[in-house]
């Protein structure tokens, strides 16, 4: 055992760490940091709040502990955290009420980020609150359809902002409802609270998901206020505009109509095809007219385009053994050539085929009625048009007289059940073959 004692042995870890992390990293997360016990195989680390705690645990866990056993010669080291003045942090799944921050991916960065008209606004607002806080962009609300680069911008902002030295907490609202709900179960709504308001910048992404969730919403419509009154800037994403967003409480959304709305619009071809070829793989070379060919495909979501360009690289790699071509792209995407070839789907025509199919009327898709042939329909004309249209989840809640977190469980039990999901599949090759 070292002679060291626990002071000393961490202002000496903390000298090797300073080696390892930049210098905003360090300020932010390790200066005020203290060494407070080591006995054994046990070394206790003092972190002044909450979010430190679970940034270290999540993020530099591993770094530290392998420091820490280089110092003290144990490999057999059990690092831990307190907050000062609190016991230690708990560390069992039920009582864990901090959430789960996303992950930053290396690739997602400003510099990354494909710029067009479809998302100018939305990519300069987002690099100017990355960099400085910003009272008349509070909260900032970047709003667009699934694949637009909503997440690919937090991340960016999350990942500037800490570099600048704040402390970014960015969430999905789902993981932010579980930690909430856990707060309540474990008698730990307190702790919560303080994590949240121990970041200097909060981040959540898909905000739709609170539809429903009338307690987190409360909360946090308190925490967004605390922001507001203390210059910590908010950054919020999902795909509604801000009139539709009847999912919210009037005051939480009255909150975020006073800041900054952001929109993230459907790619164009320009811009489709700028994205794609900063996806292209070094090997194989990708020809510039495989490229094109995918480009011009009824698709907006950038996340199915890339699938598509992975798909032709595959189809390549295992069958024709040779670099892609334009048959090569026409033969691999032939699926999806077929079923993209409708340019006017709509929730109206969806609906009427999916009535025609389950042999009952487009009114009762839309009706209160809840036999089991009727919810079957309406769950299936749900996630149909979630999949074929461009819709947010408020229109398509509109379009079958539904609410919002409605049509979120239907489309996630279509996913689940293999009969709905064929049906799913049959009524959306019919719709394919006459369009």
């Amino acid at each position: 055992m070292s002679k060291l004692s626990a002071a000393q042995i961490w202002e000496a870890a903390l000298g090797e760490l300073q080696l390892s992390v930049n210098k905003a990293s360090y300020d932010t997360w390790l200066k005020d940091t203290k060494g407070l016990k080591h006995q054994g195989s046990l070394f206790v680390i003092e972190v002044p709040t909450i979010f430190i705690s679970e940034w270290l645990q999540s993020r530099m866990s591993s770094l530290i502990k392998r420091t820490l056993g280089n110092i003290t010669g144990r490999d057999d080291l059990e690092v831990q955290i307190v907050i000062a003045g609190n016991e230690l942090v708990p560390e069992t799944k039920e009582q864990q009420v901090i959430p789960k921050q996303l992950e930053l991916p290396t690739r997602h960065t400003f510099e990354t980020f494909v710029v067009g008209d479809c998302n100018r606004f939305a990519f300069e607002m987002a690099r100017e609150v990355g960099g400085q806080y910003n009272q008349k962009s509070n909260p900032l609300y970047l709003c667009g359809g699934s694949g637009t680069g909503k997440t690919h911008l937090l991340q960016a902002i999350c990942k500037l902002a800490r570099a600048n030295g704040f402390q970014a907490l960015l969430v999905s609202a789902e993981g932010l409802t579980n930690a909430f709900v856990r707060s309540i179960q474990n008698n730990k709504v307190d702790e919560f609270n303080e994590m949240i308001r121990s970041a200097g910048m909060l981040l959540v992404d898909d905000v739709q998901f609170l539809a429903g969730k009338k307690k987190t919403q409360e909360n946090l419509l308190y925490r967004f206020n605390e922001f507001y009154d203390n210059g910590k800037q908010v950054v919020v994403a999902g795909d509604a505009p801000q009139h539709e967003m009847d999912f919210l409480n009037k005051s939480l959304r009255s909150r975020m109509e006073g800041g900054t709305t952001a929109h993230l619009d459907l790619a164009d071809y320009e811009t489709r095809l700028a994205i794609l070829s900063s996806k292209i793989p070094e090997e194989p070379k990708v020809p510039r007219e495989v490229m094109e060919f995918i480009c011009r495909l009824n698709i907006d979501n950038i996340r199915k385009l890339e699938g598509c360009l992975t798909s032709v690289v595959n189809y390549c790699r295992l069958v024709t053994k040779s670099a892609p071509t334009l048959d090569d792209a026409i033969i691999a995407l032939k699926s999806m050539t077929s079923s993209q070839t409708c340019n006017n789907l709509n929730a109206k025509k969806i609906i009427e085929a999916v009535a025609i199919h389950f042999e009952i009327t487009p009114t009762d898709i839309k009706s209160q009625k809840r036999d089991q042939k009727v919810a079957d329909a309406r769950q299936v004309a749900c996630f149909l048009i979630r999949h074929a249209t461009p819709n947010t989840w408020v229109q398509i809640a509109r379009s079958v007289n539904r609410d919002h977190s409605t049509v979120m469980h239907a489309c996630s039990k279509v996913e689940k059940d293999d009969d709905l999901l064929e049906k799913a599949r049959q009524i959306r090759a019919q719709l394919s073959s006459v369009c």
